[in-house]
């Protein structure tokens, strides 16, 4: 009984993790990556005259 709850358990999680890699790889899901990746560029240009540290606001 107990190798069958092993048996079912190891198959369950082998067919998560290729539905996982399947989407990872679709089409559907890469503007999101590709707007996530561009993240922190977006964040240097929209404050690009902010200081970046207390100590440059310090120094000011």
């Amino acid at each position: 009984m107990l190798s069958t709850v092993h048996i079912v358990w190891t198959l369950l999680l082998v067919v998560i993790f290729i539905g996982i890699v399947f989407w990872a790889w679709s089409s559907s899901p890469k503007n999101r990556f590709h707007e996530a990746s561009m993240l922190p560029f977006d964040d240097e240009e929209n404050n690009a005259a902010a200081p970046h540290s207390e100590l440059e606001r310090n120094n000011e």
